[in-house]
């Protein structure tokens, strides 16, 4: 050190300066180029991972080291073939915290979220599905059922709300948590879906299919019938989305519509006035045929008001055609009248019979004897 002072004091005062103007301008000029680099960084991903006491508690010695040193993905392949092996033995607490620490270490790979979601709402949940089978009644099986079943479909949904935050451009992450609360063995609940269908569907890479999710799950949910009935007849209206879910939805929530307006009417006459109003719709007709179907119970009289809508042309849906058929073989003088409407019916559109009508219709092919080889409907499964 008085080395250093010796040499700056023989130094003339003109050439410090000079070399502390010079250290300043360069410092300068780099300190644009620095925030540069490092907001590359940031926006590649490079700073996402802070190191913490329990990443280090995580990761083993040399793992630790390699995502310090810039081997960030190999640790994280590493590790994730670490939560493979422990979802193999069937190990959730190993697998959780292996995919805690992938999740970590590469935060906007959705694909880490998506994993450990998958294997804490479905293959942890299966795993303890099967032991409260295997142990109902005592209280293995309580536990099972109760505690760990739910206890994992919320870790899988709070992986995904961890995920949403990293990776909030993709769809992947609201679509799985709404997956998690609508299907029927999980949660079962349409209503708490909405939302999250919702935003899933409003990201620009999701496909068409999460939108029809989004509409069939309102469709399922008590008191939004009317909304639900306006975003599906938009989908039945477009070629390319009418699938066999939006078809079915169409017909089931006319129906309940109709059967409500029916019920509500003060009288078979009102309902007639309306269907001959000038502006009339062929759901005013469908009105008066629920009517005469349910509340007075009066088939025959049914039967021609649903021939009007059979007839009624493209304006109306072919499911008017085949409701108007099925209910015409109820007559047995006219079953053969009713069956030929259906194979022409099926002729123009294979996918106008949805599987659940095959029942009704191979009671049909029954009754009449048709020739196995020429019957639409498949025998119902045993």
């Amino acid at each position: 050190m008085s080395a250093l002072k010796h040499r700056l004091a023989r130094m003339p005062w003109r050439r410090v300066v000079a070399a502390l103007i010079l250290v300043g301008a360069h410092g300068a000029v780099r300190m644009p180029f620095e925030a540069g680099v490092e907001s590359d960084l940031r926006d590649s991903g490079f700073r996402d991972w802070t190191p913490t006491v329990s990443n280090r508690d995580q990761l083993a010695q040399a793992g630790f080291a390699g995502a310090l040193g810039g081997f960030r993905s190999l640790v994280a392949l590493w590790y994730n073939l670490e939560a493979a092996s422990a979802r193999m033995d069937k190990d959730w607490v190993e697998n959780e915290k292996f995919h805690n620490v992938t999740t970590s270490l590469q935060p906007r790979v959705w694909h880490h979220w998506d994993l450990a979601v998958w294997d804490m709402a479905w293959n942890a949940y299966a795993h303890y599905g099967r032991i409260a089978e295997e142990h109902a009644g005592d209280f293995d099986g309580f536990q099972a059922a109760n505690i760990e079943q739910p206890r994992y479909l919320e870790k899988g949904i709070d992986f995904a709300k961890r995920g949403m935050k990293w990776v909030p451009d993709t769809f992947r992450m609201p679509k799985i948590i709404g997956d998690i609360y609508q299907i029927p063995s999980k949660y079962n609940d349409p209503c708490a879906a909405l939302p999250w269908y919702l935003e899933a569907s409003q990201k620009e890479d999701a496909f068409p299919f999460v939108y029809r999710a989004y509409v069939h799950q309102m469709s399922l949910c008590p008191g939004m019938e009317e909304k639900a009935y306006e975003l599906n007849s938009a989908l039945y209206w477009s070629a390319d989305q009418r699938t066999w879910t939006v078809r079915h939805d169409m017909e089931r929530l006319e129906d309940h519509l109709s059967l409500e307006a029916a019920r509500a009417a003060g009288s078979r006459a009102e309902l007639e006035a309306a269907v001959e109003a000038p502006d009339a719709s062929y759901r005013d007709v469908a009105t008066l045929a629920m009517y005469l179907l349910e509340v007075e119970g009066d088939p025959g009289r049914a039967v021609q008001v649903y021939r009007m809508l059979a007839t009624g042309g493209e304006e109306v849906p072919e499911f008017y055609r085949k409701k108007w058929a099925f209910l015409l073989a109820r007559d047995p003088e006219r079953t053969e009248a009713a069956y030929a409407a259906l194979k022409s019916l099926h002729a123009e559109d294979p996918e106008a019979l949805l599987p659940s009508d095959m029942t009704a219709l191979y009671e049909i092919e029954e009754r009449l004897g048709v020739d196995p080889a020429e019957r639409i409907a498949p025998p119902p499964a045993e």
